[in-house]
């Protein structure tokens, strides 16, 4: 019998693939998947999320209590440059975040194909 982590994992991967409809829009895909993430997530205490601009671009620093100053990392969302957001993968940022001990740059990139290649990692290298 499947454990528990194995049965929720299955179920999300489930909800994530009916959004990802080759039928539907690009922005309609992203709606889903945020609408999604945005019902999932609860941040731990002592987290602090925080909007910022990183060169112009749109980030957000993700700060646990206990983060050493001297680390940082910058995360860049998966989604393939087209999908995906900063509420997609929030969740996983704070993980990472705690995981490391560091303050983490979630990075809101311009996504393809509105802003087609190179403009998603000039954002990167600019923040």
């Amino acid at each position: 019998m499947p454990s528990l982590r194995s049965r929720i994992l299955h179920r999300t991967l489930q909800r994530v693939t009916s959004a990802l409809d080759a039928r539907l829009s690009v922005q309609e895909q992203r709606t889903r998947l945020d609408e999604m993430a945005r019902r999932g997530i609860r941040l731990p205490k002592g987290m602090t999320v925080r909007s910022i601009q990183a060169g112009g671009v749109h980030a957000e620093w993700i700060e646990p209590a206990a983060a050493s100053p001297q680390t940082v990392i910058l995360y860049l969302h998966g989604g393939g440059y087209c999908l995906c957001s900063l509420d997609t993968h929030r969740g996983l940022a704070v993980r990472l975040a705690l995981a490391g001990g560091s303050r983490l740059l979630l990075l809101d990139y311009r996504l393809a194909p509105e802003h087609p290649f190179p403009a998603a990692p000039e954002d990167a290298l600019t923040a």
